[in-house]
């Protein structure tokens, strides 16, 4: 059996699952492969508790041991060794695809149990687990009220721990100042890492201090405003250590004390928040097919960019919204098959709704009410249509001879 680790800070994890095949590698294999994991954020390991091949990690979370090795003085590498060794795992039982870099564009997939189904709408993170990275409090209060002047939602992303080691604090606990929030500024309660990378990637912005989120959001290609403390202004003038990013385009980054609604209403007026970035997730056609396609009780399967293709099969889901993935996908193959619901009028519904959608080669109508009236609207599907299934329809085999002079190179199966 293979095994991977992902050790250190968020931050630190976010780094492995962007800069290496790690992440993906567990996206695609089919074999059982061990994890082991170590973070200082008691809240990380959800990125592996809810993967979406969760079914084939075995997790071994030694987070707890990890303080212990720290607190004995190891780091690097020897703090690795230490973990492989009180876990038993042999450390060099690693697929060799791990340490290359993944697909340029390459995005990792995600699966969290409490998704927020939002987009155009911004982030805000005051905090950052030291006092000094953290954002003071009064302006914590102005940014807030000036959050209330916009027009579009604003959510704020804190998961608040303590944690100490040898006495001292080492991550501090995260506290709003005591002031009644705006109608659109949300604070979701123990937002899991995984729902909060997703509402992240879905975001038109990111604005707050120098954070673990951030390095996400840098690879994410999310506009970002980022107040960082004057301690680390040569590592951002320097773009080194952590705050690499600060050579990207779309992260604007300050000293802290510039941290203010100036600086910000500046920043949401600037090319890095153009209108269209607020709405760009809102006029996926594909997404609004899919999100049709569930309504009248249909399956479809969807190409993924540098991506195997997924079947999104909503049945038998509670929130079948919940099954459309985040981030770009083209819809190839659309099923109805056995819904009697499905008709005439629902086939003419879907070809206003694929208007456009030049990727769908497979459409399955089987033993649905279609009749050969309805499937004439099926040709606004020419040319990309390769498979079209019409058994056990009221489909006639006059009807599916006429259809084909329009898909020459179209297979059409229910002709008895």
């Amino acid at each position: 059996m293979y095994y991977i680790d992902f050790t250190g800070g968020l931050g630190d994890i976010f780094l492995k699952i962007y800069r290496t095949n790690s992440y993906r590698y567990l996206e695609t294999t089919s074999e059982i492969t061990g994890v082991l994991f170590a973070s200082g954020n008691p809240h990380a390991v959800e990125l592996l508790r809810y993967h979406p091949n969760r079914n084939r990690i075995l997790l071994y979370d030694l987070t707890h041991i990890r303080e212990h090795f720290l607190g004995e003085g190891f780091r690097g590498e020897a703090l690795l060794q230490q973990l492989y060794t009180f876990a038993e795992i042999p450390t060099g039982e690693k697929p060799s695809s791990v340490h290359s870099p993944p697909p340029e564009n390459w995005l990792p997939l995600l699966d969290p149990p409490d998704f927020i189904d939002d987009s155009g709408h911004l982030i805000f993170q005051p905090f950052a687990g030291s006092s000094d990275r953290s954002l003071p409090a009064n302006q914590i209060k102005e940014l807030l009220a000036f959050f209330g002047t916009l027009s579009r939602s604003v959510y704020i992303v804190s998961r608040d721990f303590l944690r100490i080691r040898s006495g001292k604090v080492v991550h501090s606990l995260e506290s709003l100042p005591d002031v009644p929030l705006p109608d659109n500024v949300l604070c979701p309660e123990n937002l899991s890492v995984p729902a909060t990378l997703d509402l992240l990637r879905s975001a038109s912005g990111f604005i707050g201090t120098h954070s673990s989120i951030v390095l996400a959001a840098a690879y994410e290609n999310i506009p970002s405003l980022i107040w960082y403390p004057e301690r680390l202004n040569e590592d951002f003038q320097n773009h080194r250590s952590y705050a690499f990013y600060s050579k990207y385009e779309h992260m604007t980054c300050l000293p802290i004390i510039t941290c203010g609604v100036d600086s910000a209403s500046s920043w949401i007026q600037s090319e890095h928040l153009s209108p269209d970035r607020f709405h760009q997730n809102d006029t996926n056609p594909h997404r609004d097919l899919a999100r049709w396609i569930i309504s009248r009780g249909g399956t479809f399967q969807i190409d993924l960019p540098e991506r195997n293709r997924r079947v999104v099969d909503t049945r038998s889901r509670r929130e079948p919204l919940r099954e459309i993935p985040r981030g770009r996908f083209f819809i190839w193959r659309v099923s109805f098959s056995g819904q009697s619901g499905f008709g005439d009028k629902q086939l003419a519904e879907f070809r206003i709704m694929a208007e456009g959608i030049t990727t769908i080669t497979n459409v399955n109508l089987s033993r649905t009410r279609v009749s050969g009236k309805g499937i004439s609207f099926l040709t606004s599907l020419e040319p990309s249509l390769r498979k079209l299934d019409l058994s056990d329809t009221q489909v006639t085999r006059e009807d599916i001879r006429q259809l084909q002079d329009h898909f020459p190179g179209c297979t059409v199966l229910g002709m008895k």
